[in-house]
């Protein structure tokens, strides 16, 4: 039976978000992982199971520091304020989220890691079976569907705004971070929610045209 990777050091456990399932505390049977799949927070959901009914500034970027490069400047940023209520916001998010998925009486929160435009990578499901597509989609026809060997990345975005740079260097910190676990494909490779539907899968189109650009010039330049 393969084993699961430890969570990754940098990132947000359940308990500490707020959320309702702990699943740091839940084991399922661990399928090995080659796929990081992105989706998109903010806007309409064409499967009409989420519409994006949070506040627009949700996504909004946190402000930037005057002189970022200077690594103590960044280390004062963090506990500044400003940050600390970016990041607060972001978990209101994922607390709404999950009250949202669990009151269509789902599972809670479908995703592996959410990652706020703080830069901040929140822990949800982690390498537990996700929710995140339909039972069907099996992007690479090996009979095991996307739940069970994908990782699930949303980024919390209100409607129609991009990843910052915080949080898109998060998302390839993670990606790295998990090549180098067992378990976990050294390729890892990313692609968008909509890329199966657009194969004739039935998932959703929930990466939105603001990420799959940025995923796909990631997959050119990585691949990867």
């Amino acid at each position: 039976m393969p084993v699961p990777p430890p969570f990754p050091p940098f990132s947000v456990p359940p308990s500490r978000w707020g959320a309702q399932i702990d699943w740091d505390k839940i084991h399922d049977p661990y399928t090995p992982k080659d796929k990081l799949a992105v989706h998109y927070g903010g806007g309409p959901n064409p499967a009409g199971e989420f519409f994006g009914l949070f506040a627009d500034e949700v996504g909004n970027p946190p402000p930037r520091p005057s002189a970022l490069r200077h690594p103590w400047a960044f280390i004062r940023w963090r506990r500044s304020d400003a940050f600390l209520e970016q990041v607060a916001k972001e978990m209101r998010v994922l607390v709404a989220w999950e009250r949202y998925h669990l009151s269509r009486g789902w599972r809670g929160l479908a995703y592996s890691f959410p990652i706020g435009q703080s830069g901040t990578v929140y822990r949800n499901r982690c390498w537990n079976r996700t929710g995140a597509h339909y039972t069907s989609d099996d992007v690479d026809h090996d009979n095991v569907s996307e739940n069970d060997e994908a990782i699930a990345c949303v980024f919390i975005l209100g409607a129609g705004q991009t990843p910052t740079s915080y949080a898109w260097r998060s998302f390839k910190k993670l990606r790295r971070w998990s090549q180098a676990q067992d378990g976990i494909a050294d390729h890892l490779a990313p692609y968008g929610h909509r890329e199966i539907a657009l194969s004739g899968g039935h998932s959703t189109l929930c990466p939105g045209e603001p990420l799959m650009g940025l995923v796909l010039r990631m997959r050119r330049r990585m691949w990867l």
